[in-house]
């Protein structure tokens, strides 16, 4: 039994170190990824996206600006006009 036991503690540390070195390869590839090369294209995305949002901000700051540009009885559908007297 105790040389069972320790075959099996033997197998489970072997197991272990195949473990901590393939962890230790993954964090080296890691390490070594070019992110340089992927920043331009992050920040290409953030750029458009950031363009798309400023002129949607833009079409509903000149929306908001024409309709406190008209008349105020077209926009009350002339309520104002009767509630003037006319």
């Amino acid at each position: 039994d105790l040389q069972r036991h320790f075959g099996q503690a033997n197998q489970d540390i072997e197991k272990i170190l195949t473990s901590s070195e393939k962890i230790g390869n993954r964090g080296m590839r890691i390490e070594n990824l070019d992110f340089e090369a992927e920043a331009p294209k992050v920040a290409e995305v953030k750029s458009k996206n950031n363009a798309k949002k400023s002129r949607a901000a833009k079409t509903k700051a000149q929306t908001k600006a024409e309709v406190e540009a008209k008349p105020r009885a077209r926009r009350n559908g002339g309520t104002d006009r009767l509630a003037a007297g006319e």
